[in-house]
């Protein structure tokens, strides 16, 4: 039953809508203010530039300009004399005179279009297409993605020096050449492409920038730089293959992209299906998660992000993240939002449409095999059988469905498929001094099980808004506000489906729920339904960030920048539990009887609300500039963070009605109000300064002083620091013949923290009894303050000390790239309590101390091809993949000193378990007698090793093994074929040296896994794959002890993303105002390949039910979309 409470509904629509009418109304303020004092400056206009260069060539020029300015050259080289040398000084000078400077005395001619700037001839801009008819004529028109016209475009008949190049409006015309010859299009900047042109006699070309290899930017910590002079350990990738998944979160759709990135899928609930996140594996017992940015500030839900609002994915995984200081030890992600753009408003609509089915359903054990151990388990233990041999034989043929069915209840509760769905629409455009990207996004997951009330829903809207005001000031306002909701049943027993007996009907004759005999009566087609309630999560966010960045006047590359950042979340959860009925069936009279099912005879309400509210302040000094060979940029920063939480919850029960499930229709007796607030506070210095000569020899170097308020006032600071360097080997003159375009050696050292612990362990806490103290005659219970855990008054936090090695690499004029990381982190002052014996009577608990130290090493590696040349009908193609292994060990836990040597945390991994080491299974008394034994085992048992030889198997027999279910090694691949307009693109990505305890078990009243039961020992088996099944919790079988035969290795490589596109042609789109469509056919998930047959690898997790796999199924989706621009 799902809430329906007008004033639940009010809350999250009239809250949505107040979000919306403060966004419209902030946006529409500041563009009042801007536009009121706005002077027609453009960048172009307010850009300074310095230049003092001699004997240099004008490709040399124009690559200084590039690299201390956001300007882009497109030229052709066949018109431009680029060897051509000038000598050049410029002292804060615009573009527009330095380059009339430039090409004087010169036909060259520019056009500038905000950031990118064509150079052609005078002639070229003049000359006149035409058509001849009396001969074989090739013509068309030639554009850039945005549609643009691009004039300067060398087109040459490949072979020949036959040729022409495109005029201002972009078209072209060759005449006198013959059939099926190929047309090579080229323009510096832009993808060289190669075009057959069969019968054609017209040729529309849209080019690409190419802006791979040296020329690419990368977001780091506060800033951009450029990948040629990156010093630190910096993985990125940018939306092309993010909006090629259909994935629902970013999470899952980064997985198997980004070298040392582990992104793991736990489970497929929708809404709570977020992507678990460790960078370069694990390095402590305690918070493992990276530190998460969205444009520079928190966004805790990052992962709902529509791919189609983000720019680029940054992972900062060395000394490059020490400017994040204390919330920085386990990396960084930078993720960076589009923005606007010159030009007229381009709107895009990207519709999402997909199929969901589980990508692994255990076959459970039928009716028959089920009875068959039902029998043997009784006999073993003492019973009488169950089930005679005709009353199997029912089950096994199916004669009798009513009495003796065999269900299959996950095929019974769960649909054959379920949908989800995306869309967003954004529009990107605005002037040389205004740019703005308005978008709106919606998600919505559907349930798999049939006529369930899991339910998600999420609503975005991103605002991003850039305006120059004068030669010197940019202001910029960004804002986002969304909404989720999210509804799950009250009692989720997924897992029910599983493991309820197949013996059993789902309904009995007239659709009457059937009861069960097992594990609290909970019928899956029930609790699923609503039938026990439902509980419900809805979550408003809404963010604003006012940005603004002034050039100090006369004093050239001097500036100041800063933000004031807010936040404000809400969250309502209801919690609605009901009775349920359920049903036994009457064989005599033939009919259904109901019962009364639950865990409380009538219905109760929790409601929970919350606020969080947070600001942050950012200012920044800065300075950059380039002295001839020398570069410079530095800044220093103060920052200042405030957040205060407050939540407050109310409990009702013994509701006479399920009709109203409000908190005042409850009864008055034993009603409960809670509630409690918490602040937090941080202030922090910061600074970068870099420095590179002639761009060869590079060096930066980060800082964060940070100031945590969850440490004592003595010790509440710490220094960060972290030192990069690079020297690019290419740049030097014995290598200016080399194939390689670029070659550089990286190292880095640096210090991080980790703050994400309790709060105020210095201070001795207690804990509020309501009932602790009897006092007087009655005796009567009155409230009482109890002591907690001892304080700690040293308290800090964790750090990491990283060290990283690294190698990139590019080749074939840019098309391989090659990069190489080696590290070691030390992870110390990690919390944790000392193993010691206290004295009872001294009411004393040890505070963890920061005394763990875990070590990790690992190697990361990443490779990328794409060809330069495009052929054909547009053929091109790109393969990608990397590769990443990370292994930590245990250095100090303070384990207590009795602890033996196989048995210590010391020298293994982070989540390794204690395991019996199984040999195998007993099948015959006489090796029972033999052998040492757990007391009470007998002959189908395992057999376990006797590690410390006393001739018995104890607790002291169990053996620390490497074995987590966090993977050492994680791996991707992906590749691209373009072909006309047709684009094909597949990605992988796989995990290995990951383990998985499943324990499964099975009782005549519950089922398991067919394949467990089909292989169990039966009396006399010789080569029975399983012992006798356990059928209660662990460690209180034989067979049942946490031992490794239990353990299952959970690598696997799975098919990730796969999607097929067409983009239609623009002939026919134009006539409905379309500037471009493109269609796709996409899935994910779509094949998985492991040694775990039964479940999905990727959803091992250490909190499942008995270790066993009941959770919400991951889902494999097949997908259609569309993309419009117009």
């Amino acid at each position: 039953m799902k809430k329906k409470s007008c004033f639940d509904r009010n809350w999250k629509f009239s809250g949505l809508i107040k979000l919306l009418k403060v966004m419209k109304l902030t946006v529409f303020l500041l563009l009042v203010s801007v536009f009121g004092v706005l002077a027609n400056k453009s960048y172009s206009q307010s850009k300074m530039l310095n230049l003092n260069m001699r004997e240099a060539t004008i490709k040399e020029v124009l690559s200084s300009i590039e690299k201390q300015s956001e300007f882009y050259f497109l030229y052709s080289e066949n018109l431009i004399d680029i060897k051509r040398k000038i000598n050049i000084t410029l002292v804060n000078q615009k573009i527009d005179p330095a380059l009339k400077l430039i090409f004087e005395g010169t036909n060259v001619d520019y056009s500038i279009r905000d950031r990118i700037i064509v150079l052609t001839t005078p002639e070229m801009l003049s000359e006149k297409i035409e058509v001849s008819q009396q001969q074989k004529t090739v013509s068309g028109k030639v554009t850039d993605s945005d549609g643009q016209p691009l004039p300067g475009v060398t087109v040459v008949v490949k072979g020949t020096t036959q040729g022409t190049v495109t005029n201002v409006d972009g078209e072209y015309s060759i005449a006198n050449i013959p059939e099926n010859t190929t047309l090579v299009f080229s323009f510096v900047g832009m993808r060289k492409q190669e075009i057959n042109t069969g019968n054609q006699t017209v040729i529309n070309v849209t080019m690409e920038i190419d802006a791979i290899g040296l020329e690419e930017v990368v977001a780091v910590g506060y800033g951009v730089q450029q990948k040629a002079t990156l010093t630190g350990s910096v993985s990125q990738i940018d939306e092309e293959k993010l909006v090629k998944s259909p994935a629902i979160t970013v999470g899952n759709t980064i997985q198997g992209l980004i070298p040392g990135l582990v992104s793991m899928q736990r489970t497929g609930d929708p809404g709570d299906d977020l992507s678990t996140i460790l960078v370069r594996g694990q390095s402590t017992t305690g918070h493992n998660s990276p530190l998460v940015l969205v444009d520079g500030v928190p966004e805790p839900d990052w992962q709902r992000i529509s791919s189609n609002d983000i720019e680029s994915i940054s992972v900062l995984k060395d000394a490059s993240a020490s400017i994040y200081g204390v919330q920085a030890a386990n990396g960084v992600i930078l993720i960076t939002t589009k923005r606007g753009t010159t030009g007229k408003p381009t709107f895009n609509f990207t519709y999402n449409q997909g199929i969901t089915q589980p990508t692994r359903i255990p076959e459970m054990a039928d009716a028959a095999t089920l009875a068959e151990y039902a029998n043997e388990y009784l006999e073993r233990t003492g019973g009488d059988p169950l089930y005679t041999p005709e009353e199997i034989q029912k089950y096994r043929d199916g004669s009798d469905p009513i009495f003796y069915p065999n269900t299959n209840w996950a095929k019974e509760t769960l649909k054959n498929f379920s949908t989800q769905s995306s869309s967003n629409i954004n529009v990107r455009g605005g002037t040389e001094n205004v740019r703005y990207s308005l978008s709106g996004s919606y998600q919505h997951q559907g349930d798999i099980i049939k006529n369930g009330t899991h339910d998600f829903k999420n609503y975005t809207v991103r605002s991003n808004i850039d305006a120059l005001v004068n030669d010197n000031l940019t202001l910029s306002l960004d804002i986002n506000a969304s909404l989720g909701d999210r509804t799950t049943p009250r009692h989720r027993t997924i897992g029910m489906m599983f493991v309820t007996p197949p013996n059993l009907p789902v309904y009995y004759p007239g659709g009457y729920p059937s009861s069960l005999p097992s594990d609290q009566g909970q019928h899956p087609m029930i609790n699923n339904t609503g039938g026990s309630g439902y509980d419900n999560n809805i979550g408003k966010r809404f963010s604003s960030k006012f940005l603004f960045d002034l050039n100090v006047p006369f004093v050239e590359g001097l500036g100041v920048d800063g933000y004031f950042f807010y936040t404000d979340e809400h969250f309502h959860r209801s919690i609605w539990s009901t009775p349920w009925t359920y049903y036994a069936w009457d064989e005599e009279a033939q009919e259904a009887i109901p019962m009364r099912g639950g865990f409380d005879a009538l219905a109760n309400l929790e409601e929970r609300y919350s606020n969080s509210s947070s600001n942050l302040i950012n200012l920044r000094i800065k300075y950059e500039r380039q002295f001839e060979d020398h570069y410079v940029n530095a800044f220093l920063a103060v920052e200042q963070s405030k957040g205060l939480y407050k939540e407050f919850s109310g409990f009702r029960r013994d509701y006479m009605a399920q009709a109203i499930d409000e908190l005042f229709a409850g009864a008055d007796a034993n009603q409960r109000a809670d509630g409690y607030s918490a602040e937090n506070a941080r202030r922090n210095f910061l600074g970068r300064l870099s420095y590179n000569f002639q761009e060869k020899y590079l060096i930066d170097f980060n800082f964060r002083y940070d100031g945590s308020y969850r440490f004592p006032k003595d010790n509440r600071w710490g220094f960060f620091p972290g030192i990069s360097v690079a020297y690019r080997i290419s740049e030097e003159n014995f290598m200016s013949d080399s194939f390689f375009d670029n070659l550089k050696l990286r190292a880095s050292y640096g210090e991080m923290g980790n703050d994400a612990i309790d709060p105020f362990q210095f201070l001795q806490s207690y804990n509020l009894r309501t009932s602790g103290v009897y006092l007087g005659t009655p005796v009567t219970p009155y409230p009482a303050i109890w002591g907690g855990v001892s304080p700690n008054p040293n308290v800090t936090w964790e750090v990491a000390t990283v060290q990283n090695i690294g190698l990139d690499a590019l080749i074939l004029d840019q098309a391989l790239e090659l990069t190489v990381d080696v590290f070691k982190q030390r992870r110390s002052n990690i919390l944790t309590t000392r193993a010691l014996e206290i004295p009872k009577y001294t009411g004393l608990i040890l505070p963890a101390e920061n005394i763990g130290i875990v070590d990790n090493k690992g190697v990361e590696l990443t490779l990328n091809y794409r060809n330069k040349v495009s052929v054909g009908k547009g053929f091109t193609y790109s393969l990608g993949g990397n590769f990443a292994y990370a292994k930590n060990n245990v250095v100090d836990v303070s384990e207590a000193a009795d602890v033996p040597e196989h048995q210590k945390m010391q020298g293994h991994i982070l989540g390794a378990g204690l395991y019996y080491r199984a040999i195998g299974i007993f099948r015959t008394q006489e090796e029972v007698d033999s052998n040492p034994i757990v007391p009470g085992t007998i002959v189908g048992d395992l057999q376990y090793f006797d590690y410390d030889g006393d001739k018995t198997i104890t607790a002291n027999d169990r053996i620390r093994m490497d074995k987590s279910i966090h993977p050492e090694i994680n791996y991707g691949f992906n590749g691209t074929v373009n072909y006309a307009d047709f684009s094909l693109y597949a990605q992988f990505s796989g995990v290995a040296r990951a383990w998985w305890w499943i324990y499964d078990i099975a009782r005549p009243v519950r089922n398991a896994p067919a394949e467990l039961l089909e292989n169990r020992y039966t009396p006399g088996s010789m080569d029975s794959k399983y012992p006798w099944i356990p059928t209660w919790h662990p460690d209180m079988e034989v067979s049942g002890l946490t031992s490794d035969f239990w353990v299952k290795n959970a690598s696997f490589l799975r098919l990730k993303t796969l999607e097929l596109s067409y983009v239609l042609p623009q002939s026919l789109t134009s006539q409905i105002a379309i500037k471009k469509m493109r269609v796709y056919l996409s899935g994910s998930n779509l094949f998985t390949i492991s040694g775990i047959k039964n479940y999905d690898p990727e959803g091992a997790n250490p909190g499942t039910y008995y270790g066993s796999a009941h959770f919400y199924p991951q889902t494999k989706v097949y997908n259609l979309g569309v993309q419009l621009t117009f």
